[in-house]
This record gives structure tokens, C-alpha cells and sequence, in this order.
């Protein structure tokens, strides 16, 4: 993915930065308290003892849906076996607020914990120029995060387990980022007492499709 990335202008090595200073940083079991990939994994791990099997992430941001992406993929397929596992799923929001959201506030509890994933600053927010009172000189981006943080507190008003991710966006924190989502679902599938690098059903139903 590096290639296509410099192609189009990205700053390779200030992304290899970020992964690195992340790895770095995640893989340092001595930053207690600090280190969120550590903290997420356990937070997880305590989740699945109380019969959580579904993480729903609702990114509040186009800039995140990728890392998104990458997260229901690795905890999905890494953790999912030996009988065991917990399911990646998500839905951009503000949309899941319409969909989704109903249901993990006022349907059957203890499947999913949802994690919400924001940004204080992206490459391209938009100033609203809003004739409503209560909106001018904000932009799209603080509004957006107006709801996300509502609906946080919402989650939480009704004992639902939430989680939330907040970072700018740049080439360097997008690194750290995916340091901290693989870095977590390794520590949550040491805890799970699972193999995290192997697939052995999926390579059985290539084998089938080969057949």
C-alpha cells in the first residue's frame, strides 16, 4: 500500500514515523494506564467474560472509515476460533444514529459494545456560515462531533460498555492509529488464549473452492 501512497503525494516516511513511534509505544508493557491498546484488549477481554460478541464501531468521520475497516477484518478473523472470538461490524455515522442506534440503547443488551470513533481536526471541515443562532462560527466537523458525544453519553446513561477514539488526523497519527488497532487485537488474543496469526477454516473453504 506504500506504493499507491507515494504515488499520490503522501508522505511515506512521516507515516512509517507514526507506525513505528506507535509500535514503539503499544508494544511497551511498562506505560501502564497509558497504553490504550493494553486498556482497549483488557476492557475487551472483560466484555467477552460477560457474553459481549460483537464490537460496533460508528466512525463519525470519512478519514477514519478505513481504519475501521482494518479493525472489524483483525479482530474478526484473529480472534475467531478454537470455538472462540469476538465480530467486527460497523456503520458510518451520524447514519448508525438512525439505524442502529435504537436498538443498542433500547433493545436486548450484553451483545455489542460499541466504539465510536472521532476527530478534533481533519484536512477538510467545512465553516457552516449558519444563519441559526446557536451555529454560527462553528463548522461541520464541531457539530458532527456534538452528536457523537451525546451519543456517548447516551451509551453510557444506559449501562451500555462504550468506547471512544479521538485523534486529529494526519499522515503521522493514521500510523500510530494502526499500531494501536493491531497492537490491541494481538494483547486481546493472548488474553483470549488464541493463535492470532492463523486462519485454518478459511484456508479449508479455499481448499473447497479450489476443489
Amino acid at each position: 500500500a506504500l506504493v499507491p501512497a507515494l504515488v499520490c503525494g503522501i508522505d511515506v516516511n512521516e507515516f512509517m514515523r507514526g507506525l513505528d513511534d506507535g509500535y514503539r509505544f503499544f508494544k511497551d508493557l511498562h506505560h501502564g494506564e497509558q497504553n490504550l491498546a493494553l486498556k482497549y484488549a483488557a476492557f475487551l477481554l472483560n466484555q467477552y467474560k460477560k457474553g459481549y460478541r460483537n464490537i460496533f464501531s460508528m466512525p463519525y468521520s470519512s478519514y477514519l472509515e478505513g481504519a475501521v475497516g482494518l479493525l472489524i477484518q483483525e479482530i474478526s478473523e484473529s480472534s475467531g476460533k478454537d470455538g472462540k472470538g469476538m465480530l467486527g461490524t460497523g456503520q458510518a455515522a451520524p447514519l448508525c444514529q438512525h439505524s442502529v442506534l435504537e436498538l443498542l440503547l433500547g433493545g436486548s443488551k450484553g451483545h455489542s459494545t460499541p466504539l465510536l470513533w472521532t476527530t478534533s481536526k481533519e484536512p477538510a471541515d467545512v465553516d457552516l456560515h449558519s444563519i441559526e443562532e446557536r451555529l454560527k462560527g462553528m463548522t461541520g466537523l464541531q457539530v458532527i462531533n456534538y452528536q457523537a458525544a451525546a451519543t456517548f453519553e447516551a451509551l453510557l446513561n444506559q449501562k451500555v460498555p462504550t468506547t471512544r477514539i479521538d485523534l486529529p488526523i494526519s499522515v503521522y497519527t493514521i500510523g500510530q492509529l494502526i499500531a494501536w488497532i493491531q497492537t490491541s487485537v494481538y494483547y486481546f488474543c493472548l488474553l483470549l488464549d488464541v493463535n492470532w496469526s492463523s486462519n485454518p477454516l478459511v484456508n479449508s473453504g479455499k481448499k473447497i473452492c479450489n476443489e
